[in-house]
């Protein structure tokens, strides 16, 4: 890999004020000074450097040219960041130029055509962490911090960069291998170190050092992780209890189409809002039904499909009307999904009397609604996000967060250290407990990626965008 010299266009596709060529290698200096030539105040048409001339991190005003034509592309700022202080522990440059579909593809092709190679998805990222410069948390962290959906994921992502999780899984590894030195010792000089050996501090250590720790970081996913991946949230009942006109108040625009006929819904109708830093896709739907034609039949299957896909349902009803058997008949299809009652047009009930919810499968979480008047909108958006949260989650929020390839290994190393303490409490051979202790600290390697493989590190740039 470092034999090669890779570039990419690091900013989004468009039309912008400024876009940004970036190439890391050897050869990117050379590659990059090849078509730069910088402009000198008494000689407008500009002079072209050698590539030792560039001093690091200065940027440089010029223009690229094209060496077919000697034709200006673009005025551009160039920088050169030379190895090892630069993002990847390369010799890295970056091409300002202003961004437009067609001037930042007439560079990439010349910066190409120079000897680049093409960038893969994330390899950039991937060349800092190979060159030590971070470990594979924090690789994975940089993807966090661009995909952030929420102000906090954005604080839990920068924990994680600046090598908060790493920290944390460094100090179970160390607890582990203090535990493994004991139990070799006790392997190799069995005479010598016999009585030195005591069970009952290395089950100690393994609960307080070891499975509480890793315990605590998988309840912080559990609790935690709707705030990086977001949560879907589909509104479910039957026709026209006013699904579609929640959905607008929630997003505060009319997305849906309202009506006073019933099923004008038809399709899943999907937006993006923000419920106290928490970002949630809402999903309004069509109504559920005995349907008979073939279109009302099909956004009946897409409504059935978005309950299993949701997180949450908010399943309303119309709480002007007394509950029919097509209510209980939804219930039945939601009751094993977390979900939130919805009581919705308390506008119309008469006298004010709320709709009698006392059937035992409707003691869950609800709340009164007026979808139309907006009454106690802001009570439903606290009781979604505490039936999602719970009512501490949002001090732990701004934590480290795994994803979940750390939940997975992290749940393999706990099974391992489990063993390794029932072996220790029950007197199994120290041979029995070090070979667990050992592949608990394998696992940790691997999520740091002390020793990578290809696999792992495949799926995980593979995520990232051309360019980072």
């Amino acid at each position: 890999m470092k034999s090669t010299t890779i570039a990419a266009i690091s900013t989004p596709f468009g039309n912008g004020g400024i876009g940004i060529v970036r190439l890391s290698g050897n050869r990117s200096v050379h590659i990059a000074a090849s078509l730069f030539q910088r402009t000198q105040k008494n000689d407008p048409a500009g002079v072209t450097m050698a590539e030792t001339q560039l001093a690091s991190h200065r940027f440089y005003h010029g223009k690229i040219i094209d060496p077919d034509t000697r034709e200006a592309i673009d005025e551009v700022l160039f920088v050169v960041m030379r190895s090892p202080r630069s993002y990847t522990r390369e010799d890295v440059v970056e091409i300002h130029s202003h961004s437009g579909p067609v001037v930042m593809g007439k560079i990439y092709e010349k910066v190409l055509a120079a000897g680049a190679t093409m960038a893969e998805p994330g390899e950039f990222t991937k060349r800092a962490f190979l060159n030590g410069r971070i470990d594979l948390t924090q690789a994975e962290a940089v993807a966090d911090i661009i995909d952030a959906k929420s102000e906090t994921a954005l604080r839990a992502a920068n924990r994680q960069l600046a090598g908060g999780l790493s920290e944390k899984i460094g100090s179970i590894r160390e607890a582990l291998l203090a535990i493994l030195a004991l139990l070799e010792s006790a392997i190799d000089f069995s005479d010598d170190v016999q009585d030195d050996i005591q069970s009952e501090a290395m089950v100690e250590e393994l609960e307080q050092g070891v499975l509480k720790k890793i315990e605590k970081l998988l309840n912080n996913y559990e609790q935690n992780h709707f705030f990086r991946d977001g949560v879907k949230m589909a509104v479910i009942g039957r026709p026209n209890v006013g699904k579609s006109s929640l959905m607008n108040r929630l997003i505060k625009r009319d997305r849906a189409i309202v009506t006073a006929v019933p099923g004008t819904t038809r399709d899943v109708i999907e937006e993006m809002l923000h419920i106290k830093g928490l970002p949630v896709v809402i999903m309004d739907t069509a109504g559920l039904h005995d349907a008979h034609g073939e279109v009302e039949k099909i956004g009946i299957r897409k409504t059935r499909q978005s309950i299993k896909d949701a997180d949450i349902i908010l399943f309303m009803v119309d709480n002007s009307e007394p509950l029919c058997a097509e209510d209980f008949a939804i219930y039945s299809e939601i009751s094993d999904k977390k979900h939130l009652v919805v009581k919705n047009k308390i506008d119309l009930s008469c006298d004010g009397n709320i709709l009698n919810m006392a059937d035992d499968w409707l003691q869950g979480p609800s709340v009164n609604i007026s979808a139309l008047n907006g009454t106690h909108i802001h009570k439903l958006k606290q009781m979604i996000w505490k039936v999602i949260v719970g009512d501490t989650g949002a001090d732990r929020a701004v934590g480290i967060v795994p994803n979940l390839r750390h939940k997975v290994g992290l749940e393999q190393c706990l099974v391992s250290c489990k063993r390794a303490r029932h072996a220790l409490v029950n007197g199994m051979p120290e041979e029995m407990v070090a070979a667990d202790i050992q592949e608990g600290i394998e696992l940790l390697d691997r999520l740091l990626g002390e020793h990578h493989r290809t696999d792992i590190l495949d799926q995980v740039f593979s995520q990232f965008c051309i360019g980072k």
